[in-house]
């Protein structure tokens, strides 16, 4: 059923209670509900308590001061489906045969949401993106789900999904609530790069260029080196903006869960989906390449009673599922690939082992694996590798790999065994609409 863009579907299970031991240990917290948070197109460069000078995210600078914060996380896919998919199921996009932007999310498989629902939590979702729309399958398991903020890429939209999130938790506040998960998407980071004049962030006012708030990509895709320092400094200025009022939104949340006393029993997970390209390789935008621009995310967990830490093993977004159902004292599906996430340094050398693997079949077909510090990129249609030191070469400029060919066989083999399974999924594409296949041409997404 749905009404103003608010699909409601099936009721609630049994209750669950208290909490399991396990990573992310904590004192056992009654009725805990989980807020996840999803910010679309967040490089996590660009996030004030990862390092950048600007204060664009005072809010999630905050909550990171109050959590346990992953220096080195990363989104298995740089877009939105592909990456989201594989936080709500613990499966590699491969797995969930997540290729093109009519792949929806499969019906295959339990789904984190459906996992909750299913142990007693009224489950909520509030999203500002087809790709993560019921269209594309992502309300599975949502007793409520309003995609009225589906409005497309010039629309500034987070503070109505805040507005939805603040009213739904007055409703759900009260000693006797059940408890809740509550998914909010938020998508203004992404282009358009609408312009926020209250954020204006050394904004030059002799700039008289051809950027300008509300443009997109496709005027500069094709060649990006028309591009002058002045223009993608203005553009870059607008991405920060999008990124300040976002954060702004998001704060609001946090606070109202103060302020309800709802803080202390709410597990908080904020994460994004993938970065963005500045010609950091010589390219706009995001999709197209495997280098950490895009797949270097935030992540930031606070669970109540666990003390705040920075990890710096390598995590990634499939650990998110995992890490909820370990912290809820609930028995996870078996066929879950993620762990649940480090909690403290000392948990560090075990996690700093493991392999990572990255992937895109959108107009390039790219596999990676990222172990400890080193991370090989390989096209799988030429063959050609990319071998980079992260911890030397952070921005990815040195290929090492014809001067460490071994290093570059040993991952080269990790990829071509590559741990996800052939395509499970028997879910048919999505049928776009005229309207929907011109603006996902114009993105440059067709």
């Amino acid at each position: 059923m749905t009404k103003a863009g608010r699909v409601q579907l099936s009721g609630l299970a049994a209750l669950i209670v208290g909490l399991a031991a396990g990573c992310l240990d904590a004192p056992p917290v009654d009725r805990p509900n989980v807020v996840l948070i999803v910010i679309d197109t967040l490089r996590a460069d660009h996030v004030g308590c990862y390092g950048y000078e600007r204060n664009t995210t005072p809010n999630l600078d905050a909550l990171a001061a109050d959590s346990v914060r992953y220096a080195r996380a990363f989104s298995h896919a740089p877009w939105t489906t592909p990456a989201v998919g594989a936080l709500f199921t613990s499966q590699l996009p491969s797995t969930l045969g997540i290729r093109n932007v009519q792949s929806p999310l499969p019906a295959e498989g339990t789904t984190l949401t459906e996992l909750l629902q299913q142990h007693g939590f009224e489950t909520s979702a509030f999203v500002s993106h087809s790709f993560v729309s019921s269209k594309w399958g992502f309300a599975r398991g949502f007793d409520s789900f309003d995609e009225s903020n589906v409005r497309g890429h010039f629309a500034v939209t987070s503070a109505a999904i805040s507005d939805g999130a603040v009213d739904w938790l007055d409703d759900h506040a009260g000693p006797q609530a059940t408890p809740f998960f509550l998914f909010l998407h938020y998508f203004d980071p992404h282009f358009a790069y609408v312009a926020h004049e209250e954020f204006p962030f050394g904004r030059d006012p002799s700039y008289e260029g051809p950027v300008h708030g509300g443009i997109l990509p496709e005027k500069f895709r094709e060649d990006p080196s028309v591009l002058r320092d002045e223009d993608l400094r203005e553009l870059i200025r607008l991405y920060d903006a999008e990124i300040a009022v976002t954060d702004r939104a998001i704060g609001r949340v946090l606070e109202r869960l103060r302020s309800l006393g709802l803080y202390d029993s709410t597990i908080v997970v904020v994460a994004a989906d993938h970065g963005e390209e500045f010609l950091d390789h010589g390219q706009l935008d995001h999709t197209k390449t495997l280098y950490e621009e895009l797949v270097r995310v935030p992540l930031i967990v606070r669970v109540p009673g666990v003390e705040p830490a920075v990890i710096d093993a390598p995590v990634a977004l499939i650990d998110v599922y995992p890490t909820l159902t370990t912290q809820l004292g609930i028995e996870p599906p078996p066929d879950l690939v993620g762990r649940p996430l480090p909690s403290s340094p000392t948990e560090e050398p075990a996690a700093a082992r493991r392999a990572i693997f990255l992937e895109t079949a959108r107009l390039e077909n790219l596999r990676a694996v990222v172990e400890g510090d080193h991370k090989l990129i390989v096209d799988q249609e030429s063959g050609r590798a990319w071998l980079f030191d992260l911890a030397t070469d952070p921005h990815e400029r040195v290929d090492l790999s014809r001067r460490e060919p071994e290093r570059t066989a040993q991952l080269r083999q990790r990829i071509d065994q590559w741990p996800g399974e052939a395509p499970r999924t028997t879910t048919p594409d999505v049928e776009l609409t005229d309207e929907e296949r011109e603006r996902l041409r114009a993105l440059g997404y067709l």
